[in-house]
């Protein structure tokens, strides 16, 4: 029987997982990408890369012309920049360009103003596993339903389903394994994302009994600090959001 992409990712690691240069259906990442927290004049781009340390390019487009284009320098493997100065209710297309090689066009509609009355599609996500014994097309439907956000309450991905993620460099594997897996890009590629963390990103419940590699795969020395300004860790590597400090640049 042929091996299948989570047995290759097991086998190997999370090192050659983000090489994908052009080939197969998983379609030649180095990196991947999303956009994250969009309100009415700003949002987040966020990179995952193995390419740890490397620049990459964040272009803007709205009605087919270019508004702006701004470096960002990955720190460590993890990229956030936080584009601001855009107008509310408009329809914008976001390329990530890392190693030459492009990810996206992400399309997004930003936030209304807050006194338009118009109603706003949103979807709600949650439980995502790129195993192929859960395929579907519920993806495809949600696309299809031209939502102007999506909301991901957690679980994404399921680390802990077989077998379980038990080092960092696993964990780092099945995160880009969900990243790149062609429904979920094109979900990311769709709409902009507004997310949490739920269990399944370290372990099923927290469990306290069992101590796991998972929190060295979701968190960074660059912490984030909650509302209440206590020192909680929150999960940069998993989504990096506008509360984790970030470069910010200007468009228009």
């Amino acid at each position: 029987m042929a091996p299948t992409r989570r047995d290759l990712l097991r086998w190997f690691g999370a090192g050659m997982t983000a090489w994908q240069i052009r080939c197969g259906d998983n379609g030649g990442l180095v990196a991947a990408s999303a956009v994250l927290d969009p309100d009415e004049r700003s949002l987040v781009v966020a990179i995952w890369s193995r390419l740890a340390d490397h620049p990459a390019e964040v272009a803007v487009r709205a009605n087919g012309q270019t508004v702006a284009t701004m470096p960002l320098m990955l720190d460590g493997e993890i990229g956030r920049l936080v584009v601001s100065g855009l107008a509310p209710d408009t329809r914008y297309e976001i390329t990530v360009i890392v190693a030459g090689l492009p990810l996206g066009a992400h399309r997004l509609r930003t936030a209304p103003r807050a006194d338009d009355p118009r109603p706003v599609r949103i979807a709600v996500s949650a439980d995502c596993d790129p195993s192929p014994e859960f395929a579907n097309d519920v993806i495809d439907a949600v696309i299809a339903a031209e939502p102007e956000i999506v909301i991901s309450i957690g679980d994404f991905p399921y680390t802990d389903n077989g077998p379980p993620a038990q080092t960092v460099a696993e964990y780092r594997a099945r995160h880009v394994e969900l990243r790149t897996h062609p429904p979920v890009r094109a979900l990311l590629e769709a709409a902009g994302l507004y997310a949490i963390y739920d269990d399944h990103e370290v372990r099923n419940d927290w469990d306290g009994t069992t101590t796991a590699a998972g929190d060295g795969a979701l968190t960074s020395s660059a912490s984030c600090s909650t509302a209440g300004g206590s020192a909680a860790p929150t999960p940069p590597r998993t989504m990096p959001t506008r509360r984790c400090s970030a470069p910010i640049s200007t468009a228009g």
